[in-house]
């Protein structure tokens, strides 16, 4: 509980936070933006989500739990649009979120608080702040600059320049920048320019209740996947950022050496190239006579993908780019061993032979040898696996939502940031 209670405006534009993530363009956001608000309200905040609705059966409300309402805003067609194509929708969200706003604000639900997740959301919040006079906290999830460093083509292309523009603006006039780890901090202050002052580091947290460990034998068999030894999860959104080929040449390597191993898939195509990256990474295995013993199944809900992580013996994060790398600190909780490209949140989520394996490139025959490696010494991987287990007991939401509402009480004591 805290002392003063927060209305908190939550601009989540271009997914929901009660859509299912790893479809299309959602992901560890719709995550963050639901599990958030859910500990917010815990925590005796009002949290009001504002994202753009995609269907004529959304409707108008929805109460997803006390203290928590998300408004599907209408802003372009009633149908899924890429999120690089979202820009010019911007003003129709601002004006229906605005509306709504006022009339929350007529009801005695006076905002006092915008959060903007994403460069999208940013635009909005950035109106909304200026219009209502509010402070407004940002939480960009990703990065153009960062993503264009790592992996090109995973640039957000034609609007680009647009976005980094937009960043740029947004950063400028916030009055709070939440970023998910030292790395992000430094990304935005060093790429961005922002004033440090205004950076507060929130990390993610995991539902313990979902996300613990359990007995192996039990959850292969439950997935139905009992046949696998060792089995290799890559769990998320399947576009080249996150490297599903790459996972696919990984197993390649593993499976000339255990005959039993098995590649299991969880997510579905996302962005310009994510139907690229899929049909790339089957024809591989294909070609390789691999496609026996690999699973790709659809995007799970959480109480589902609990078991899959527990299944799993390795969870492949060998991504280009990662804000924070949730999927990562779930698989921990449960008990995976996590192996994954040092870049990012990684870096701060595991010590390599610590409680995971870090690798500094994405080169499948490395990530294939360590597990070789690894699989002739079971104690070693029983040391990680404790220990990642362990470690991700220090990532909860409650903790992450108090440190947002203290940084929100904060901004009380301070002017708002005024930009043109």
């Amino acid at each position: 509980m805290i002392d003063k209670q927060i209305n908190i405006a939550i601009i989540s534009m271009h997914t929901s936070p009660i859509g299912q993530p790893g479809v299309g363009d959602s992901g560890g956001m719709n995550v963050y933006v639901r599990e958030m608000a859910s500990s917010l309200a815990a925590l005796s905040c009002n949290c009001y989500i504002f994202t753009r609705a995609t269907s004529d059966s959304d409707p108008e409300e929805v109460i997803t739990e006390p203290g928590v309402r998300v408004f599907n805003i209408k802003a372009g067609p009633k149908s899924h649009v890429d999120k690089e194509n979202l820009d010019e929708f911007v003003d129709e969200f601002f004006e229906n979120a605005k509306n709504r706003i006022e009339l929350l604000n007529l009801q005695g639900n006076t905002i006092d608080l915008i959060h903007s997740n994403y460069w999208l959301s940013g635009l909005v919040g950035h109106r909304l702040k200026h219009y209502f006079d509010l402070p407004m906290a940002v939480t960009f999830h990703t990065l153009d600059r960062v993503k264009a460093q790592f992996s090109a083509e995973d640039a957000c292309g034609s609007n680009q320049q647009i976005r980094q523009s937009a960043e740029m603006e947004i950063i400028n006039c916030s009055d709070l920048l939440l970023a998910s780890c030292e790395m992000e901090q430094d990304q935005l202050a060093n790429m961005y320019g922002a004033d440090t002052g205004k950076i507060e580091i929130v990390p993610l947290g995991i539902k313990h209740a979902f996300f613990a460990p359990g007995e192996k034998s039990h959850a292969k068999f439950a997935i139905g996947s009992s046949k696998f030894d060792p089995l290799l999860l890559f769990a998320g959104r399947i576009q080249p950022l996150k490297g599903l080929k790459i996972a696919a040449e990984i197993f390649k390597g593993v499976k000339e050496n255990f005959k039993d191993a098995g590649l299991l898939v969880v997510g579905g195509p996302s962005g310009h190239h994510g139907y690229e990256e899929l049909n790339a990474t089957v024809d591989f295995l294909k070609l390789n006579s691999l496609l026996d013993s690999v699973r790709f199944m659809e995007p799970q809900p959480h109480e589902i993908l609990s078991t899959i992580y527990r299944a799993a013996d390795y969870c492949l994060v060998p991504s280009s780019s990662e804000s924070f790398g949730l999927v990562a600190l779930e698989a921990m909780a449960c008990g995976s061993l996590v192996m994954a490209n040092a870049v990012g949140g990684l870096i701060s989520l595991i010590v390599d032979g610590y409680n995971g394996v870090l690798l500094d490139n994405r080169n499948p025959n490395v990530w294939a040898q360590k597990i070789i490696e690894i699989e002739k010494n079971k104690c070693f991987y029983d040391r990680l696996s404790a220990n990642a287990v362990s470690l991700a007991k220090n990532y909860t939401w409650r903790s992450s939502a108090i440190k947002f509402v203290n940084a929100a009480i904060r901004l009380e004591d301070k002017v708002l940031v005024s930009c043109n």
